[in-house]
């Protein structure tokens, strides 16, 4: 068996036998996930403010109209 096959199967093995993630790469996706929300939650509530006050203005002028 040649050095390169030897290095092959063992890297192979070695993905094999790794299962599952480690506490570090579980802390750094919680830890981007919170700047992710932590950014596009009050934009996310921004656009439900604007969209409700768009909604309430509709319904002004349809007042508006059907009174006349």
């Amino acid at each position: 068996m040649t050095w390169v096959q030897r290095n092959v199967i063992c890297k192979f093995t070695i993905l094999i036998n790794q299962k599952g993630f480690s506490l570090v790469e579980l802390l750094a996706v919680v830890v981007i996930l919170g700047i992710v929300m932590a950014i596009s939650i009050p934009a996310v509530s921004r656009w439900i403010s604007k969209g409700k006050q768009e909604s309430d203005e509709s319904q002004k002028k349809t007042l508006v109209m059907a009174t006349q």
